[in-house]
């Protein structure tokens, strides 16, 4: 019984991020975990959607089915050289740094996909970042660990493909205060037409190493049809960590002290709806709450779309 107690609450702790990868062993048996997790969990298709054809095929699909790929990490990949044809997947980790230069290395090594995590996704929504993203996409898929509301911009720039960690009904983070219900971010999904294919995994299933986050990738990957080649990029930004597609607005307000909202009418486009999840660690929830009054005051359609938990908060409501 003890065995299994500090087992399972080793397991709690990796997956939540609370230990640390810096150290080397910790680091391994981190990767290990994962690699091993991500073999055996099973992923369940929780939103329709297709993959583009343009840079994936069937015969793609058969060979990663059958092993053939290469995963690699955002650090290998300057010195990766593949044999041509291979699918290469490469996992941009919370470690990453320099995204502009990860970009450039994606598109001189011919990468096939690009598995994002909370900084990286995040980069997208500055001016260099929504740069970047429109050459990535233009020769890559991109894949976003979509695990809490601070990934809620990337809707208005419509990844080809989110993989969401369940616990209990909510994709929730480790350690920051902004899970969102699984059922909140289809309902935005099917209201806000935006045809994002979307992969569940169970929470303890997926840890942000190279190894689980590739596998879990293609994994999801295989599971998902193929469809017409499409733009990658969809919708605009409006400020860092404010995105706007056909009217609708996706926010992520981490302080609200000094924040003005008239901005939002500075970008030319009117707001049907404005979706916002808030960084509840440095948000009080009342204060939140103020906040979308003054907004809805002023005529606007506001959405709160988190709560003000994180991964044990889930789990210690459902007990």
């Amino acid at each position: 019984m003890l065995t299994l107690t500090v087992l399972a609450a080793t397991v709690a702790l990796i997956t939540q991020g609370f230990i640390s990868y810096k150290n080397p062993v910790l680091a391994e048996t981190v990767n290990l975990y994962g690699t091993v997790v991500s073999s055996m969990v099973h992923l369940e298709v929780i939103h329709p959607g297709t993959i583009r054809s343009d840079f994936v095929t069937e015969d793609d699909v058969e060979q990663i089915s059958a092993g053939d790929w290469a995963g690699l990490s955002w650090r290998e990949l300057p010195d990766y050289e593949g044999e041509p044809g291979t699918f290469a997947v490469v996992a941009v980790t919370p470690d990453a740094s320099g995204y502009s230069q990860v970009i450039d290395d994606c598109l001189a090594k011919d990468v096939n996909m690009v598995v994002e995590s909370s900084g990286m996704d995040a980069w997208h929504t500055t001016e260099d970042g929504l740069t970047g993203l429109k050459n990535l996409t233009s020769k890559a898929l991109r894949v976003v660990i979509f695990d809490g509301g601070h990934h809620l911009p990337t809707l208005g720039l419509k990844p080809d493909l989110l993989i969401v960690p369940v616990t209990r009904g909510y994709v929730a983070h480790g350690h920051t205060r902004d899970a969102m219900k699984i059922e909140e971010l289809l309902t935005i999904l099917r209201r806000e037409e935006i045809g994002c294919p979307v992969v569940a995994v169970p929470r303890w299933g997926l840890v942000k190493t190279p190894a689980s986050m590739n596998r879990i990738a293609v994994k999801a990957l295989t599971q998902i049809p193929l469809g017409e080649p499409v733009p990658g990029y969809e919708g605009k930004i409006l400020g860092s960590r404010c995105t706007v597609r056909k009217g609708a607005f996706f926010w992520f307000v981490s302080h609200i002290d000094s924040l003005n909202p008239e901005w939002l009418d500075s970008g030319g486009v009117e707001a049907k709806r404005i979706y916002i999840a808030f960084n509840y660690n440095s948000v009080n929830p009342n204060m939140a709450r103020k906040f979308v009054t003054g907004l809805r005051r002023s005529g606007l359609q506001v959405i709160i779309v988190n709560e003000p938990v994180d991964v044990m908060g889930v789990i210690f409501r459902g007990v």
